[in-house]
């Protein structure tokens, strides 16, 4: 499937939502512009890219590029390719350390983990690894790097620190890059390790306390990387895998593992994200053109919704916030936003030839989408858009002829304040912090209450109160 080429294009439903509610006299900001400027600036670098890590402070692109044998440097603000690091072929997508300090890539063709001085744009030094290496995962505390090599079958743990190998633990046959686990609030599973063996079929999972094999359990046809729950402390254990050959994803427990589910999905699944709550899984299926969201708080899982995009999807990134999934599209050359909480597609961004690995700036307010079809990047500037997301619950206090509204604020890029509206009678109060009061409530009546976010371009959709008593 294919869907239409655009630049960039707000859905339908949310214009008509802009324009009801303005008849309802609900919004206060002004209109949506007609012709929002074109967000996505695209660079050329040669090559393949096939991945980015983005500096702390968000004015750094840093892009391998495995065909050239480069590390090549993106200045995001003026959007500029301002240097280029030599390696080796076959690099793989880098990471950064938690202060921006130093970038890790590894590289095939000479099996090493390279550390380089961002500040310098210099290789310090090259840590011998197993053989054709993949991409290196950061830990959760930012002290240890997992390296899973291919070729030897094995996972070289890394202390940042010293910058040395302190385990090598054998695992199946061509592990993909790790996933470390989360576990729940009761039970937190850090420590543990899972990594998927393409080779044979299995995910092994491995205790970082004494570097041990603890178990290995079986999973369908080419299985892809493994996904957990995002953050510690989340009521979730679960670990998920697609399995591109058969269509179905495998869920697993992390701490006793075993399969403990299968789901059908879409045709060929690409690795899933798991949304922060741990109660939805998002598959993007590559041969069907879409995005499975799968309801994992359920027994027995299911899905819930399909959503449509655009054609050759591969591996999506969820936001900081859980509010957006992108999701690029290699045939299609975009990068679809998906609204996770509703399943709406909140637009469409052009790129160019074959997008991958995209990477998102610290603040969220800017993506950067490796072009493996033609050797450029698209710098995708997230504040320019449609109208912003509100805060997905609104917490109302009533008091004597007024209510105080509070929420929690947004992190998305853009928006500059909100309005709060008393349904009926149409009272509002605005506010760029996180609370206001709307007075001028009538004593004893009940009411509900809405909240919009406001950026540049209008107000946007809103969420809904629960009905209130105002005091008397």
């Amino acid at each position: 499937m294919s869907l239409p080429r655009r630049r960039f294009v707000a859905p339908r439903s949310l214009v008509a939502l802009a324009a009801a509610a303005t008849a309802l006299g609900v919004l206060t900001a002004p209109p949506v512009s007609a012709a929002p400027p074109d967000p996505v600036t695209t660079i050329g670098i040669g090559g393949r890219p096939s991945g980015a890590a983005v500096s702390p402070d968000g004015t750094v692109a840093y892009i391998s590029n495995p065909g050239g044998g480069t590390i090549d440097i993106i200045d995001l603000q003026t959007q500029r390719l301002v240097d280029s690091i030599d390696v080796a072929a076959g690099v793989q997508p880098p990471v950064l350390n938690t202060s921006g300090t130093r970038l890790y890539a590894t590289t095939q063709s000479d099996s090493s983990l390279l550390v380089i001085d961002t500040a310098a744009r210099a290789v310090l030094s090259k840590v011998k690894v197993g053989t054709q290496p993949t991409a290196p995962v950061l830990s959760r505390n930012g002290t240890t790097l997992f390296i899973a090599n291919t070729g030897s079958g094995d996972v070289s743990i890394i202390d940042v620190a010293s910058g040395t190998v302190t385990r090598t633990v054998s695992v199946g046959a061509k592990p993909l890059p790790p996933t470390q686990g989360t576990g729940t609030q009761y039970s937190p599973l850090d420590t543990l390790l899972f990594v998927t063996n393409v080779g044979d079929q299995t995910l092994s999972t491995v205790d970082l306390t004494t570097g041990q094999l603890v178990a290995e359990d079986a999973l369908g046809s080419s299985p892809t990387r493994p996904a957990v729950s995002p953050f510690v402390g989340v009521i979730s254990d679960k670990v998920y895998v697609a399995n591109t050959g058969d269509g179905t994803v495998t869920i697993l427990d992390q701490e006793r593992g075993g399969s403990s589910a299968t789901v059908r999905v879409g045709k060929r699944p690409t690795t899933p994200v798991s949304s922060i709550d741990g109660t939805s899984l998002f598959v993007v299926n590559n041969g069907s053109d879409s995005v499975s969201v799968v309801d994992t708080d359920r027994t027995p899982a299911r899905i819930t919704t399909t959503i449509p995009v655009d054609d050759g999807p591969t591996a999506p990134l969820l936001s900081p916030n859980g509010r957006i999934l992108f999701v690029p599209s290699t045939g299609g050359s975009s990068i679809t936003a998906i609204d996770t909480n509703t399943g709406v597609v909140r637009g469409t961004y052009t790129t160019d030839r074959g997008p991958v690995n995209p990477a998102l700036s610290p603040d969220a307010k800017t993506l950067v989408v490796p072009n493996s079809g033609n050797g450029t990047v698209s710098i995708i500037d997230l504040t320019v858009q449609a109208l912003p997301f509100p805060p997905p619950t609104l917490t109302v206090k009533p008091k004597i002829g007024r209510a105080t509204a509070s929420w929690a604020l947004s992190n998305e890029a853009g928006v500059t304040g909100y309005v709060v509206t008393a349904i009926p009678g149409g009272q509002t109060c605005t506010s760029s912090g996180s609370r206001c009061t709307v007075r001028g409530l009538t004593e004893g009546k009940r009411y509900r209450f809405s909240i919009q976010a406001v950026n540049a371009y209008g107000t946007g959709a809103a969420t809904i109160s629960k009905r209130v008593r105002i005091k008397e």
